[in-house]
């Protein structure tokens, strides 16, 4: 796992905000970190309100006694799922335990049960968005990059952490989620994704001809 300083500026409202989760991890003894689009999007100079938190213990303790603590919109929680949602203030808040997943043939739902950041990072869909802000010194800001996001993200470059077909397999709605960041960012497709065979696409990131081998 790569942990590094990074050269993210943070908005005011941003600061303040990482500084009252920061305070609050803290105080409860876990451990809290802005992961996935809000760091990717930061690093690409992209304004993101949404915010993603993996809390590394109970992520529903945590977000309601943030919400107890400093006020916000109604709490939506899913405790099967250790999920919960806050609107703050501008902000969409997620604070999800971290975890691993366990999916079924007859169902996209999958069994989760409590594990480390390591886990959690690794089955996220895109190596991209693994990545993670290590906010407990603000003044000291710094990336976990756990799967080379940050060589992908600057070489413009969609690939899984894990072999595609195991992550494709767990949710296959993300080979839409693939094409749809390739498109948004003009990015390309990692060698192991295209010729994954849940993907079948050319070494052009196109999909192939009619009677074609790829």
């Amino acid at each position: 796992m790569i942990i590094m300083f990074t050269k993210i500026k943070l908005k005011k409202e941003e600061k303040t905000l990482f500084e009252k989760i920061a305070e609050l991890s803290e105080r409860l003894k876990m451990q809290v970190y802005p992961v996935g689009g809000f760091v990717r999007d930061s690093l690409l100079g992209i304004r993101c309100k949404d915010i993603d938190f993996i809390v590394v213990g109970d992520a529903l303790q945590f977000a309601e006694s943030f919400k107890k603590e400093y006020g916000g919109g109604d709490l939506v929680t899913y405790p099967k799922f250790e999920t919960c949602f806050l609107n703050f203030y501008d902000f969409k808040l997620e604070f999800v335990s971290a975890r691993e997943e366990h999916y079924q043939t007859e169902s996209r739902k999958p069994r989760v049960k409590k594990a480390n950041l390591f886990s959690d990072l690794t089955r996220r869909d895109f190596t991209i968005n693994t990545l993670a802000l290590e906010i407990s010194n603000m003044k000291h800001l710094k990336i976990i990059d756990a799967h080379n996001g940050i060589r992908d993200l600057k070489n413009g470059v969609i690939r899984t952490p894990l072999d595609p077909e195991k992550t494709f397999s767990d949710d296959p709605l993300r080979m839409i989620r693939a094409v749809r960041f390739a498109t948004c960012f003009s990015f390309s497709f990692g060698t192991t994704f295209l010729f994954s065979p849940c993907i079948c696409l050319s070494p052009s990131g196109a999909a192939p001809a009619k009677n074609t081998v790829p």
